[in-house]
């Protein structure tokens, strides 16, 4: 009996007393600390290497410009009419687009280049202020039944009629053609021809060319700085790109006045002129 206590004792026990759990526990934490410290030694010499590699890049920006000649032009048409009713001027507004629209067309412009932009009715008013700047309109102008005169100046605003209009957004592919476009469109009932802007339709060959040139651009200066610091490029770390801001051009019609009128007789001449494509490079290199 005595012999089966020690033989528990000795089964709790891995020598010389020791408990094994407890020399079990004591080896865990032990590689736990030692797992931690490498980790923490590990991160340090990362940081370190960053810390070098900055060292040894140069980051340069370069710009890289082509000229190109555009290759769209666009320009607003719009109509407006004013009459004593809504579906009045509606009806004069929707003919004179109709017909706009219709000759614009004829001249080779595709449906999918012809856009409604807006289309609007609105009430037209006499003010107190206006009188007597504008004559006092007859009430026969507001109530077709009555002859008598509006007391002005008005208490309120008074509604003498309304107003509707309707703008045509055109983009035309065939420059050679814009100016009798537009010479066309204020002739069939246009009132008003928007400011023409020119633009370059697809400008991804354009870019790619200002971008290869930004690069050797880049390239270049990076060698000449690595020369002067006594070292060589060794290659490309990493880059960014991007590009220039070319809004449209704003070319000039000849013969247009005021309000989009044209002079009888005179066509209008288009000059569409240049635009400038732009595209910035930003390269890290690596020297050594």
């Amino acid at each position: 009996m005595e012999n089966d206590k020690n033989s528990v004792i000795i089964g709790k026990e891995c020598f010389c007393g020791i408990n094994c759990k407890a020399v079990f526990y004591i080896f865990l934490s032990a590689l736990i600390l030692a797992a931690t410290v490498y980790i923490s030694i590990q991160s340090i010499n990362i940081l370190d290497n960053g810390d070098n590699n900055d060292e040894n890049t140069i980051t340069i920006s370069a710009e890289g410009k082509v000229d190109a000649a555009p290759d769209v032009a666009r320009v607003d048409f719009s109509v407006i009419a004013q009459g004593k009713t809504p579906k009045e001027v509606q009806r004069q507004v929707s003919e004179k687009m109709n017909k706009i629209a219709d000759f614009i067309k004829e001249q080779g412009v595709d449906a999918k280049d012809i856009k409604t932009l807006n289309i609007s009715v609105n009430p037209r008013y006499y003010y107190s202020y206006d009188y007597p700047r504008i004559p006092c309109p007859l009430m026969s102008e507001v109530y077709p039944s009555s002859s008598s005169p509006i007391s002005c100046p008005p208490k309120s605003p008074v509604i003498i009629g309304y107003e509707a209009s309707q703008t045509l957004d055109v983009k035309i592919r065939e420059l050679d053609n814009a100016g009798d476009i537009i010479d066309g469109a204020v002739e069939n009932g246009a009132t008003q021809v928007g400011g023409i802007n020119f633009s370059i339709d697809d400008p991804d060959e354009l870019k790619a060319q200002a971008r290869e040139q930004a690069f050797r651009k880049a390239r270049a200066k990076a060698e000449a700085l690595a020369k002067i610091a006594g070292m060589k490029i060794k290659r490309v770390i990493t880059f960014s790109e991007s590009d220039g801001y070319f809004p449209p051009y704003y070319g000039t019609m000849d013969a247009m006045g005021m309000g989009g009128g044209v002079e009888k007789g005179i066509e209008t001449s288009v000059e569409p002129g240049s635009q400038e494509v732009t595209v910035t490079l930003s390269v890290t290199f690596e020297i050594k």
